[in-house]
């Protein structure tokens, strides 16, 4: 799954772990009575994927090409943290191509498509926490391994 190997990815990249920690990457949500490492935080969403039908790949597991669109959101207690989780992303996936590790997939192109910022609505429960939100979008072009 193309959003399971863009997480494991960013775990491996030091700009991303020094903001939110070796555990601080989720694959859709936070999952329930999980409290991140960090107050900031990154959720990775596929939002569509298609599979490109090629001269040379078919769609065959091993070398048919993909596309996903993909929302990595930035999540922080403050509009500056979730700012700097987007400015640490941002860098890595300009001109990136290549093995996301793991055997999972291989990246042929990223193309950026949007970057919007938001502040979550305020929480209903006491206790509850509002974030920020940086939202980067980015079409993905890959070829599943396995």
């Amino acid at each position: 799954m193309i959003d399971a190997a863009i997480r494991s990815w960013l775990l491996t990249q030091y700009q991303v772990t020094n903001l939110v920690g070796a555990t601080g990457v989720f694959v859709d949500d936070v999952p329930q009575n999980t409290t991140p490492a960090s107050p900031n935080f990154i959720v990775v969403s596929v939002i569509s994927k298609d599979e490109n039908i090629t001269l040379d790949g078919g769609n065959v597991p091993s070398g048919g090409l993909f596309t996903a669109e993909i929302d990595i959101d930035c999540k922080g207690r403050t509009r500056a943290a979730a700012s700097a989780l987007g400015d640490a992303i941002t860098p890595l996936f300009r001109n990136f191509s290549g093995s996301l590790g793991g055997g999972l997939e291989t990246v042929n192109a990223v193309e950026s498509i949007g970057d919007a910022n938001a502040k979550d609505p305020d929480p209903l429960y006491a206790g509850d926490q509002s974030f920020f939100r940086r939202t980067l979008s980015y079409q993905v072009y890959y070829r599943p391994l396995a």
